[in-house]
């Protein structure tokens, strides 16, 4: 989904070095100078990744704060834009399902499963 590389090279960073199918996002960090970086960003499709775009130079003191920023944004970014089922959304049919399977127990019924599990026969 979203991969950071850090690039000390001289040579620019290749997207082909780490071919993956799930780097819909790529942030890379080039060292510029003793305090700057510059971040590029490569993406599948356009996403908004505020706070920062493609090419931006920020001081190193700043970067880790925008850098998880823009990850995160990035990774919410790419989620939304997908035709997926939402977590929350799968976790609640999920639940309701299984609660189809349940069904309800005596007080002794319970105490008696919880205290005293009935063993499995080895077939």
């Amino acid at each position: 989904e979203v991969h950071v590389v850090w690039n000390e090279n001289c040579r620019q960073y290749k997207r082909e070095t780490l071919a993956t199918q799930f780097c819909d996002v790529l942030f890379i960090i080039d060292r510029i100078s003793p305090c700057s970086l510059r971040i590029s960003i490569e993406t599948q499709s356009q996403l908004d990744l505020s706070p920062l775009w493609n090419g931006i130079v920020v001081p190193e003191e700043e970067a880790p704060i925008l850098m998880r920023n823009a990850c995160l944004n990035a990774s919410r970014a790419y989620r939304m834009s997908k035709d997926t089922i939402r977590p929350l959304a799968h976790r609640g049919r999920v639940f309701d399902e299984e609660c189809c399977h349940l069904k309800r127990l005596s007080l002794n019924e319970s105490i008696s499963k919880l205290f005293l599990p009935v063993m499995a026969e080895c077939s």
